[in-house]
């Protein structure tokens, strides 16, 4: 909303990080503001600072609520403190940022790893196929490159491209549920980890699949073993938790990861449709973004919507890629297998 934008604009101008703003139904302003400006003033004089910045962004003034700051604190009044522009980890997360006027204005990271998120808004378009072509071109261009399975719900990653060495028993799933559930010290430490064997037998996580052409290894983060365990943990997860400092569990991963494998590239194949995890990939994790996509009205609405909605938080421009296989009766006919 380019309205909203002028007018946190405007309010940042005069009322640095003095104010709450968020913008409801028919264009109405939903405003508190604390400022040591309105002191000695009346409702009336304190309400000509801001309403003709409310009325030249061209919105209604609504709810407005102004303080001094020895009023704030008497009645228990205080404003967020959620930094300006740090990336949502959710839809509802996003939506609330583009109607108060936030944008996001960048990702940073300890590490140098690139994020590439491949997204479809509905399944079966072959976005798993083009994220693991994808993977080979680029290690074979030199490039070190990690798979991630976020596709929680339908991991096929490990299907795909299976370990060789020995079977799938954990995966990210399991790593981020024992970061975030257990507490650990010098008596009780993590058994999840990236890497690791014992009797030449790999035990952790992330393991690599070799390219015949090139000869280079590629590493794969499956997302775990599907059962009961698995469903058990995923939902116990929080995905609002996985970012809440520095040293949560999904900063500790790729720390980790970057340590021990020392990636250029992570391609995460991301959940579809508007889920809370296909949103933390696409909001919160992408460097760059494919959506893949059928052309077909069934994909249009959702597509759109995705990708004007990331183009106004301004985080990730996302590429669109028109898939050629058929859907439906079409494909069905034809036998051919999608992702």
């Amino acid at each position: 909303m380019k309205s909203a934008t002028q007018l946190r604009k405007a309010l940042n101008h005069k009322f640095p990080k003095q104010f709450d703003l968020d913008i409801g139904a028919g264009d109405f302003v939903l405003l508190t503001v604390i400022s040591a400006q309105f002191q000695g003033k009346d409702r009336n004089i304190r309400l000509q600072q801001i309403e003709p910045l409310i009325k030249e962004a061209g919105l209604v003034p609504g709810i407005i609520e102004l303080y001094t700051p020895e009023e704030a604190a008497n009645d228990g009044i205080s404003i967020q403190t959620t930094p300006e522009n740090s990336p949502p980890t959710s839809w509802q997360e996003a939506i609330a940022m583009l109607s108060s006027g936030r944008t996001v204005s960048g990702k940073k990271s300890k590490h140098t790893i690139k994020r590439v998120v491949f997204y479809s808004y509905k399944g079966g378009v072959g976005r798993t196929t083009a994220l693991i072509q994808t993977a080979f071109q680029l290690t074979r261009a030199g490039k070190r490159v990690v798979l991630i399975d976020m596709d929680v719900e339908a991991p096929g990653l490990q299907a795909l491209l299976p370990p060789a060495d020995t079977l799938l028993e954990e995966g990210l799933i399991d790593y981020l549920w024992e970061r975030q559930t257990c507490f650990f010290d010098d008596n009780h430490k993590a058994t999840i980890h990236l890497s690791g064997s014992n009797q030449g037998k790999r035990t952790g996580i992330v393991y690599s699949v070799n390219d015949p052409q090139s000869r280079r290894d590629l590493f794969v983060v499956p997302a775990g073993k599907i059962g009961q365990r698995y469903i058990q943990r995923l939902s116990v997860l929080s995905t609002a938790h996985l970012f809440a400092s520095t040293e949560d569990p999904w900063h500790q991963f790729e720390q980790e990861l970057w340590e021990q494998f020392a990636p250029d590239i992570m391609l995460i194949d991301a959940r579809t449709g508007l889920n809370e995890w296909g949103g933390l990939s696409l909001l919160r994790l992408a460097d760059e973004a494919f959506i893949v996509l059928y052309p077909s009205q069934q994909n249009a609405e959702g597509v759109c919507f995705i990708r004007d909605l990331l183009k106004e938080l301004g985080g990730v421009q996302a590429k669109l890629v028109l898939s050629p296989i058929p859907e439906g009766v079409i494909g069905d006919s034809l036998g051919i297998v999608t992702k």
